[in-house]
């Protein structure tokens, strides 16, 4: 419980002054915060806390491997809303390009090639 306390807080609290940030200190130092690794930070605590440093190590891999899926997503995202769609139609359309850049991804890793 502890866990998901502390993801909601740091997560919220980031996208909370991201708005504030972007407006203050400009959109590319908004942009590096979006993507502070809040939840990875918190979520490698406790694993390694409940599970250890081998469970951190593979678990961590696992996120280097994703980094495409992120970019995806992003990219994604910026092309839509430089063209004009709505914001709830670039991310969903952003959240779609996730989900084609991840299958391939887990299908792979769940196959165990490493």
């Amino acid at each position: 419980m502890l866990q998901a306390v502390v993801r909601f807080v740091v997560g919220g609290v980031l996208v909370a002054t991201l708005p504030a940030v972007a407006e203050r200190a400009g959109t590319t130092t908004a942009g590096l915060l979006l993507l502070f690794p809040a939840v990875s930070f918190a979520g490698l605590l406790f694993l390694g806390r409940t599970q250890g440093l081998p469970a951190v190590a593979s678990t961590s891999m696992a996120a280097v491997y994703g980094l495409p899926t992120v970019f995806a997503f992003l990219l994604t995202v910026h092309v839509t809303a430089d063209r004009g769609l709505t914001l709830p139609l670039a991310l969903v359309a952003g959240t779609v390009a996730w989900f084609v850049a991840a299958t391939p991804i887990a299908v792979w890793r769940s196959r165990g090639s490493h």
